[in-house]
């Protein structure tokens, strides 16, 4: 079984070690066989076991197929010892020795589960602590956040990045979904992502920060590869959730990362504004959402201003649209619209006059192309 089964061998634990455990189980068959009944410390021992290869993070698989293959060999070499002995010596002995490894399987594979559920507990909290102390830029005590990193095994150098993202929707017949259900495909996301990230990030960590899900990556090449593999999960997870994530800029330096992940978090908000039921926005590619976020009165505003004077003549509206498409140029969007440009010249002058300002002046017609934008996202 040494190096046969995943996790048996010199990376996780000592060849001897292994020996050890195979003699006392065998010594216990023995036993068992011997005085028909199973020692209370058998189950001691198979507790012991499950508790130490948890911590050595051997799978749980492989130490379950160590403990069969130990009982394949002493049943075989019982069935050859015993071609004289009375059958139901025999019938008996088989029965006790599947009786025993029965049972010291189920201890060791409970003890072993008790013992990874508190180290998965352990490390989790321990995850939430880093991932906040860097959203907050919480380095007062930098040396916390070494220690949290060091625990975790963590590298502080590398290509750190941040990503945001917010899970929700609705049935399919459009009634809200429970919150709970949100949290559990908050939790589903995050197990698929991590396992999405595993060829491209040598970590993943996540928490909650900035009123969103916070993913801290430290990628093993480039950035892009690992977004390519989250945008592929966005896209495969299973279900009609909506998902908006952010992509956030790339830093050196693990204590550094709060600047990523308010990118992060601006590009999310920004990709909530999108139709798709599910992008992934970088944050290069959301500054004027971002802007247009951080400031909602002004944007708000600015629709007042702009378009809300256009709401009773709705092909004004679209007028400044197809000028915006259009670099200004009047006569391809009387083209696009289907109409003669003196049309278009004759609505700009009643834009200018309902609005007090003119979508063919470069100054105003940005200030239209903004309040578009967020009437379009709202």
């Amino acid at each position: 079984m040494w190096r046969v089964y995943e996790g048996y061998s010199s990376q996780f634990f000592d060849e001897e070690e292994l020996r050890a455990s195979v003699r006392v189980n065998i010594t216990l068959a023995v036993d068992v066989i011997g005085r028909g009944v199973i020692p209370p410390t058998a189950l001691q021992d198979a507790g012991s076991l499950g508790r130490r290869r948890a911590t050595q993070l051997v799978p749980l698989e492989s130490v379950i197929q160590a403990y069969r293959s130990t009982e394949r060999v002493v049943m075989l070499d019982l069935l050859a010892a015993s071609e004289s002995w009375p059958h139901r010596v025999v019938e008996r002995s088989v029965e006790l020795l599947l009786t025993t490894f029965d049972v010291l399987t189920d201890r060791m594979i409970a003890a072993y589960r008790e013992t990874a559920t508190a180290m998965d507990a352990t490390r989790r909290r321990a995850e939430l602590e880093v991932v906040r102390m860097v959203v907050d830029a919480d380095h007062a005590d930098e040396g916390r956040l070494v220690e949290g990193a060091r625990a975790l095994g963590l590298p502080f150098k590398g290509h750190w990045f941040a990503i945001a993202f917010a899970i929700d929707g609705s049935l399919d017949n459009g009634e809200p979904r429970d919150p709970d259900y949100d949290r559990f495909e908050v939790e589903r996301f995050r197990r698929r992502l991590a396992a999405s990230l595993h060829a491209t990030a040598n970590v993943v960590l996540t928490g909650e920060g900035l009123g969103l899900q916070i993913g801290l990556v430290n990628a093993r090449d480039d950035r892009e590869s690992a977004v390519r593999a989250i945008r592929q999960c966005v896209d495969a997870f299973e279900g009609s959730s909506r998902i908006r994530l952010g992509v956030g800029e790339l830093t050196d330096d693990l204590a550094r990362l709060a600047t990523s992940c308010h990118q992060a978090a601006g590009a999310a908000r920004a990709g909530a504004r999108a139709r798709d039921a599910r992008v992934v926005v970088h944050h290069q590619d959301a500054l004027v959402d971002i802007l247009l976020d951080g400031r909602p009165s002004t944007s708000a505003a600015r629709v007042q201003s702009r378009l809300e004077p256009l709401e009773a003549h709705p092909y004004l509206v679209d007028t400044v649209r197809s000028l915006l498409e259009h670099d200004l140029s009047q006569s391809r969007a009387a083209r696009a619209l289907f109409v003669h440009v003196n049309t278009i010249a004759h609505r700009i002058r009643k834009i200018e006059e309902l609005t007090g300002y003119s979508p063919v002046r470069h100054q105003d017609a940005v200030e239209f192309a903004l309040a578009l934008r967020w009437a379009d996202g709202a």
